[in-house]
This record gives C-alpha cells, sequence and structure tokens, in this order.
C-alpha cells in the first residue's frame, strides 16, 4: 500500500522523515520530479478539478496513435 502525507508546516517534515524511518516495515520513495515538472503536474491537475480539460482513457489514446500506423 501506498500513501502520500502533506506536511503543512515546513519545519516538521524532517522530524517526520526521521520518524518514519525508524519503522522497518515502512520505505519512503522520494519522486524525481524537478520542480518545474512538478509546476506542470500541478498545473495540469488544477484544470482537471475546474473542468477546463478533458481527460481520455489510455484505450481511447492507444486507439488513435493505432489508427495513425
Amino acid at each position: 500500500m501506498q500513501l502520500t502525507i502533506n506536511i503543512k508546516e515546513e519545519n516538521k517534515v524532517n522530524f517526520i522523515l526521521e520518524l518514519i524511518k525508524s519503522f522497518d516495515y515502512i520505505d519512503i520513495l522520494k519522486d524525481d520530479f524537478t520542480t518545474e515538472q512538478k509546476a506542470e503536474i500541478d498545473r495540469r491537475l488544477d484544470l482537471i478539478e475546474k473542468g477546463e480539460t478533458k481527460l481520455h482513457s489510455w484505450d481511447e489514446i492507444k486507439n488513435e496513435i493505432t489508427a495513425l500506423l
């Protein structure tokens, strides 16, 4: 199971990470996104939440690509 945590107080991040690391059954996964990539992800999620963009299923996209080949 994966879980995402939003820590509201930035000065508490290190404390919480160290606490979590103390549990031998928990792995901490760090994302490798750049600041720019995170900003773009946030921008796109915002458009989705506002209903300002249309989502497509992977099957739709795959069919469109296959039709072009």
